[in-house]
């Protein structure tokens, strides 16, 4: 189920550091471990590598 609608990003609303999330931008579903936000850009962990996402592209967060 999606979570969250606040302010700064608001999918991003109710999901802590650390948590690993199925993330839906655009035209894919991947499985990441979030790591924070800055400056309007979601951070996560997947497979090692460090994505930054900007908020604007993320559909939804599950868990």
């Amino acid at each position: 189920m999606p979570i969250g609608y606040g302010m700064s990003c608001p999918v991003l609303t109710g999901v802590g550091v650390g948590t690993t999330v199925f993330v839906w931008i655009d035209a894919a579903i991947f499985l990441a471990r979030f790591q924070g936000f800055q400056n309007g850009v979601a951070l996560f962990l997947v497979n090692g590598v460090l994505l930054r996402v900007p908020c604007s592209q993320i559909r939804a967060i599950f868990t």
